[in-house]
């Protein structure tokens, strides 16, 4: 017994290694994410202001703009605007990377008295600048925009048997209208609509997956499975081949 416990041992110190991915999401998770990201901006220079669902981001140089982070990881850019309150030198009129307007309807900002002037950077200048930032950053953005689509597909992983047993056992809408559904025949097609209506993509599949787990342990189970009709009919709305079960 003994010689075969050493030797079993022997031969599992022999097998490769496994690797392993540790996915890590939470709320914690998509803080340090975007404190990367706000690191990297600053380092470029980028001055960070929070917003409430945003986090707004001024240029080194005022005609540079603001670029606009949300919390779902988009991010644009917005053109700066200038008043000014007195009239410029006529270089100013001419000189690279500013174009001067007086033009009243495409005046947005007038700071005290005198003739008002709104100044834009060059598309040409505010193009590179906003490449390079986007360049920069890319990295850190697509970690941050991954840590949020994550978290919020395992949230919904959590939240999607509940919801469902509420459904079933009360009528209770998935999404969209809160009055309640009558009789089994709605309720099963509600869920069956949601499973149908889940993006082709490796999220909208595994919550796919979580659904069918569901109708096969309950639905499946009970006096009012899924019908033929509606077999043919809601698989035929997936583009990705799932059936159900």
């Amino acid at each position: 017994m003994i010689a075969w416990l050493l030797w079993a041992g022997a031969a599992q110190a022999q097998d490769p290694p496994v690797s392993e991915e540790i996915i890590v999401v939470g709320d914690l998770a998509i803080r340090q994410a975007r404190d990367r990201l706000r690191r990297q901006m600053e380092a470029l220079g980028w001055r960070p202001v929070d917003r409430p669902g945003r986090t707004v981001f001024r240029g080194p140089a005022a005609w540079m703009g603001v670029a606009i982070v949300d919390d779902f990881g988009g991010m644009r850019f917005r053109a700066p605007l200038i008043g000014v309150a007195r009239e410029l030198p006529p270089e100013m009129y001419t000189t690279d990377p500013f174009t001067v307007t007086t033009d009243p309807s495409e005046i947005q900002n007038e700071v005290g008295i005198g003739v008002p002037l709104q100044l834009r950077a060059s598309p040409r200048k505010l193009a590179a600048v906003r490449q390079g930032v986007a360049g920069a950053v890319e990295d850190e953005l697509d970690a941050y925009r991954d840590v949020i689509q994550r978290t919020s597909l395992q949230e919904q992983l959590l939240w999607l048997p509940d919801a469902l047993d509420a459904l079933w056992e009360k009528g209770t809408p998935l999404t969209g209208s809160t009055d309640a559904l009558a009789g089994a025949d709605a309720r099963r097609k509600a869920a069956l609509t949601f499973w149908a209506e889940r993006a082709d993509s490796d999220e909208g599949r595994q919550v796919c997956a979580a659904v069918e787990a569901w109708l096969r342990a309950v639905v499946q189970d009970s006096d009012a499975p899924i019908t033929d009709a509606e077999r043919v009919a809601f698989e035929a709305l997936r583009t990705d081949g799932r059936i159900l079960p």
